[in-house]
């Protein structure tokens, strides 16, 4: 979870560069620059308290090493591509889930497509990302993007998951679903 968390902010930064690059007039620079990861973790002190220090605690050191690998690679990434498959790659290897789908909104088509998704066999293809999208007023991806609230699902067989929204500069930008079996 400590990995979705420290992703999941390292994702909505790259996400409102993206977005500021394309929207800013071309003589301004983009904003951007080192990412600190102690000093990232060091802010989700206060608002998790002692559950963040315990979970961080309980991080085998290769899931610390992937963090900081991810947190050294991601501000690095220049497309958002790359951004989502790197974030994808690390959350999936961290937590060890059966399933993970990154969804961003798609206005045109008023929803959520999906952009990026790892499942038990790795990356999943373009032809199986195109496939998946969640329409506007359905179910609880869509609910999450709508209102910015994280939802843990109920399964009716063994597993579990949990559903965050991706929200930029206060606008939620996207969902991702994260199922274990």
């Amino acid at each position: 979870m400590i990995g979705a968390l420290v992703l999941g902010r390292l994702l909505n930064k790259q996400i409102s560069e993206e977005l500021a690059a394309r929207t800013a007039p071309r003589e301004e620079p983009v904003p951007g620059g080192e990412y600190d990861l102690e000093k990232e973790m060091k802010r989700y002190l206060p608002e998790y308290g002692e559950r963040f220090d315990e979970a961080y605690k309980k991080l085998l050191p290769q899931d610390l090493f992937a963090l900081f690998k991810a947190a050294r690679e991601i501000p690095t990434a220049l497309h958002l591509k790359e951004t989502l498959r790197l974030s994808a790659q690390t959350i999936s290897d961290i937590m060890k889930v059966s399933e993970l789908i990154i969804f961003l909104k798609d206005e045109k088509a008023r929803g959520l497509k999906a952009r990026m998704g790892y499942d038990a066999q790795g990356p999943m293809s373009k032809e199986t990302l195109e496939d998946i999208k969640v329409e506007k007023g359905r179910g609880e991806v869509w609910m999450a993007s709508e209102f910015g609230t994280s939802s843990l699902i109920n399964t009716p067989k063994p597993g579990s998951g949990i559903i965050f929204p991706l929200v930029s500069k206060g606008e939620t930008v996207g969902v991702i679903e994260i199922r274990s079996r």
